[in-house]
């Protein structure tokens, strides 16, 4: 049976180079994707969409009013009492899959449920050029 040969190599490298290029690219990629996604918010009000901010080392974008998962799902939820505004501490169980939302057309046209994904689908390749630039050219 043959032995095989075991070795160690150790290196000693400064990747603060590479490290920071990365950080901003991770900061380039969040807020291309907060830019791009905000057309597909819905925004009657402006809030929901004023309410997305970056968080967690530039790894997370967050809507945070209290309707927000309601409207990213796309359909109506209620309580079991049929309440579609239910009080603080509440939850709305049901969803009613028979009942999409509509969203209005001013000021964002293209007001979608699902938005991160719809953006996605529209800008994946262009938030991959971005970061691969910034990798690039520092």
């Amino acid at each position: 049976m043959a032995k095989t040969l075991h070795y160690t190599v150790e290196l000693n490298l400064n990747l603060d180079k590479y490290n920071r290029k990365l950080d901003k690219a991770q900061e380039v990629l969040i807020n291309a994707i907060k830019r791009d996604t905000e057309e597909y918010v819905p925004a009657k009000t402006l809030a929901l969409t004023k309410s997305a901010h970056i968080r967690n080392d530039n790894t997370e974008l967050v809507y945070s009013t209290p309707y927000a998962r309601y409207q990213y799902g796309g359909y109506v939820m209620t309580d079991a009492l049929g309440r579609t505004f239910v009080g603080k501490g509440e939850k709305k169980p049901i969803i009613h899959y028979e009942w999409p939302l509509k969203y209005t057309e001013s000021p964002h046209p293209n007001a979608t449920s699902r938005w991160g994904k719809v953006s996605e689908s529209k800008n994946r390749r262009k938030w991959i050029q971005e970061v691969k630039d910034v990798i690039k050219n520092g």
